[in-house]
């Protein structure tokens, strides 16, 4: 059973993705340390909001808290370029972007 909610009439997936997050030192370090330099592997556990393009890229927007009492709102909020998901969560996040589709 696909985990869902429905905001403002729009249905969203929940998702649990992984992505690569950048890294960065700015002491000065010899190489040992600069080749044990390596991007993050993060765990994140959201539900999808949608995924759209500009310029070119495709980005995928995500949130994590929401209010539904009255007013909508969307809260620990992210945009991502697709890219820097693993291609196991891309395709996980696909196939919930098509499951939102229908509704």
């Amino acid at each position: 059973m696909v985990k869902s909610i429905t905001l403002n009439n729009h249905k969203h997936i929940y998702i649990k993705v992984t992505w690569f997050d950048i890294a960065g030192c700015s002491t000065l370090e010899n190489d040992f340390e600069f080749n044990n330099l390596k991007c993050a592997k993060i765990v994140s556990e959201c539900y999808l909001y949608d995924i759209f393009q500009e310029d070119g890229i495709e980005y995928v927007r995500t949130f994590a808290s929401y209010q539904n009492d009255g007013e909508i709102g969307y809260g620990d909020r992210n945009v991502y370029p697709m890219s820097v998901f693993t291609k196991s969560s891309q395709k996980r996040i696909r196939m919930a972007w098509k499951d939102m589709a229908r509704g």
